[in-house]
């Protein structure tokens, strides 16, 4: 995965930090912003960015035609399009069965799908295997099945949050001469994996940010007790002269407007920079508290 960065405002100090990872592997610099346009062309022929904004809300206009991985270094982070929440199943080896029978004038529907669900290796993305022999599915209702499956995922199961890294296997299903089709196989896969995760003990992922404060020594108690309320575990600190380095995983939820915060407590001395680093699970108590806030997307997102 790609990580694609915007740097804004482009001060010393953050310069230096987002120089050292420009050649980091899954880091690409694509643009730069200050409202200095000469000091925003400067930097974007150093860093080699194929953009250059002069206005923050020109930023933010694009943000949502770039990936959704896109964060931006060294800027107030309210206005960061975050990285997303997604749902993860915790659970081996969970069955579901799925039957669409609709039965109007004329031909009925008639679609029935038994898979397996277990998880993957954060990161592994999505895989669907066909184990079905002896036709009891014909191959051409197999795809409208995973199609269906894909798309029960997307639409999320718990808080309504798109599924990721899991592999399914489509086991078993029957299937009618006249009435199946691939709407009825696209269903039952829908309702199949509905089923399956009801069963999975299904949890959040949120995205955890590696973050580097540089701040003067005098405010070092006060930025690590302010990142401690942040959830963050702190990695260690290295002293630059009078200047100490924090460095600490957090969550990226915890981070909005944090930059502005950092520097009102250390009397705007002190500079932050954010690089991601991983998905961890969302403790239960504040699983349940998004839950709550964003209702039962359950009931919501049958696919029905």
């Amino acid at each position: 995965m790609v990580f694609n960065f915007c740097i804004v405002g482009c001060g010393r100090i953050a310069t230096l930090n987002v120089l050292g990872y420009k050649d980091h592997p899954n880091a690409r610099i694509y643009a730069v912003c200050d409202t200095n346009p000469e000091r925003a062309s400067a930097l974007a022929k150093e860093v080699g960015a194929e953009k250059i904004y002069t206005k923050y809300d020109d930023v933010l206009t694009d943000i949502p035609e770039v990936p959704m991985e896109t964060l931006i270094l060294g800027a107030d982070m309210e206005n960061v399009a975050p990285m997303p929440i997604r749902g993860w199943v915790k659970n081996f080896e969970i069955t579901g069965e799925g039957k669409y029978i609709k039965q109007t004038g004329g031909h009925g529907q008639y679609g029935h799908a038994i898979i397996q669900i277990e998880p993957q290796d954060r990161g592994t993305g999505y895989e669907f295997v066909n184990a079905i022999t002896g036709g009891r599915v014909p191959r051409e209702f197999i795809e409208p099945t995973n199609k269906g499956i894909q798309e029960a995922m997307a639409r999320g199961f718990l808080a309504g949050f798109p599924m990721v890294d899991v592999k399914v296997t489509m086991e078993d299903g029957s299937y009618h001469e006249v009435d199946s089709s691939e709407l009825a196989f696209k269903m039952a896969g829908s309702w199949a994996m509905r089923d399956a995760t009801s069963k999975a003990g299904m949890v959040l992922i949120e995205p955890v940010m590696k973050v580097e404060v540089s701040t003067p020594e005098e405010f070092m108690g006060d930025v690590i007790g302010d990142l401690g309320s942040r959830r963050a575990q702190i990695q260690g600190s290295t002293n630059r002269g009078s200047v100490v380095i924090i460095t600490a995983l957090v969550p990226l939820s915890q981070m909005q407007g944090y930059v502005t915060i950092l520097r009102g407590m250390t009397q705007g001395r002190a500079t932050s920079v954010m690089l991601p680093s991983h998905y961890q699970e969302v403790p239960a108590s504040i699983t349940a508290k998004i839950i709550e806030e964003r209702g039962d997307f359950r009931a919501r997102n049958r696919g029905d």
